[in-house]
């Protein structure tokens, strides 16, 4: 039996279909993948990507220990902007692609993939020492849920009184959803608009 996320009950009593995924029992479609992919493009669709991983770095050094650690350039970014990064080895290698979020100077969340979650936090964790920076794996209490597809602002904004439209592409704030309190990045990876939220896994 692989890992749960905490939707996985209700996957199961709406007939998702389950699949093995790098050690997760995860609801890989409920109808069939094509229409759901007709549906994201048109409409929206929701994701439960509870799998990932995500660690939190900080410390008045944690600038220059995430530059080192990815291939981006996170001194460019601002406070409340989010940036697609690799993460090498000493050789060039890549550990993991992954995202990063630019709290402040101090603070960066950085989310990586289910499958290399370990290895990346004791990589993480290895060099941190040489800065003096904490390193926090959030993975086990938090939750993750993507909405995609075109309408997803109309939808998401029933859910909040924050108003969306601040959110600009990449970037993200901190605000309730539905009395719950998330980051909420405008991201995604299908094309069309979208909304990644994390929030306590209890919730």
């Amino acid at each position: 039996m692989g890992e749960k996320t905490p939707l996985f009950e209700e996957h199961k009593k709406l007939g998702a279909q389950i699949v093995d995924f790098a050690g997760w029992e995860m609801p890989v479609y409920y109808s069939t993948p094509l229409k759901e992919h007709e549906l994201v493009r048109s409409e929206a669709g929701i994701f439960d990507v509870s799998h990932m991983g995500e660690i939190f770095v900080e410390g008045k050094q944690a600038l220059e220990l995430v530059q080192l650690l990815v291939t981006r350039d996170v001194s460019r970014m601002e406070p409340g902007q989010m940036s697609l990064g690799i993460m090498c080895n000493e050789q060039g290698g890549i550990l993991d692609d992954l995202t990063v979020y630019r709290f402040s100077d101090e603070k960066y969340m950085i989310v990586v993939n289910a499958g290399t979650r370990k290895k990346d936090l004791s990589w993480i964790k290895k060099h941190a020492a040489e800065f003096g920076c904490s390193v926090r794996d959030e993975s086990d209490s938090l939750a993750k849920i993507d909405l995609q597809g075109p309408k997803t602002k109309d939808i998401l904004a029933e859910l909040t009184d924050f108003d969306l439209s601040k959110i600009g592409f990449y970037r993200f704030a901190e605000f309730s959803v539905t009395g719950v309190a998330c980051i909420v990045s405008r991201s995604g990876y299908t094309g069309e608009d979208g909304f990644e939220l994390y929030f306590e896994g209890e919730r």
